[in-house]
This record gives C-alpha cells, structure tokens and sequence, in this order.
C-alpha cells in the first residue's frame, strides 16, 4: 500500500519527464504543487530580499530551460533544489556586488 507522499512522489516524476519531453502543462503543474518549498529554499539563502519573487521566477525559467540536462528523472527533486539553492546564491553575489558598487 503506498502512502499519498509517496503517490505525490511518483506523479511529480512523471510531470518532470513530460517537462523534459517539452509538455507546458507538466511545468505549471510542477511549479504549482512546488512553488512554496522553491520559495522557501530561495528564502532560506536571501533572507529577507526585494529580489526573492524575481529569483524563484528565475528559478522556474531554468527548470523550463535546463529539465532536459537532468539524465535521471528520480533525481529531480535534488536537482531542483540545487538549482533553486545556486540560483539564488548567484542573486545574492550580485546584490552584494552591486551594494559595493553604491558604496563607492
């Protein structure tokens, strides 16, 4: 008997092979079942940022852009955390640089 979570688990890997193949619906749905957990990952690297809608839609962008990079579908919810994780790391190096650039 498998238990919802692991049906949730199941489903969600089957949306991230259709992204792969290209199927947009496979993308809304994922970003709808994961947008607070992608959220909260940005959230957890930034803090408090102006910049945290602005990093998880482009956080979303590269899901659309790079899902066929990933060789192994089972690993999806590892690379998505990844990529949400150095995303915004790479957002937060920028705001870094800029604020050094004003204080100058």
């Amino acid at each position: 008997m498998k238990t919802e979570s692991a049906d949730q688990f199941d489903t969600d890997r089957l949306l991230f092979e259709a992204l792969i193949e290209g199927d947009s619906y496979a993308m809304s749905e994922l970003v709808q079942r994961h947008e607070r957990w992608v959220r909260s990952v940005v959230y957890g690297v930034l803090g408090r940022s102006e910049e945290l809608d602005d990093v998880v839609q482009q956080v979303w962008l590269n899901v659309w852009r790079r899902a066929d990079s990933l060789q192994s579908p089972q690993y999806w919810k590892t690379w998505l955390y990844r990529l949400a994780r150095n995303t915004a790391i790479d957002a937060g190096r920028k705001v870094t640089r800029r604020r050094g650039l004003w204080k100058r």
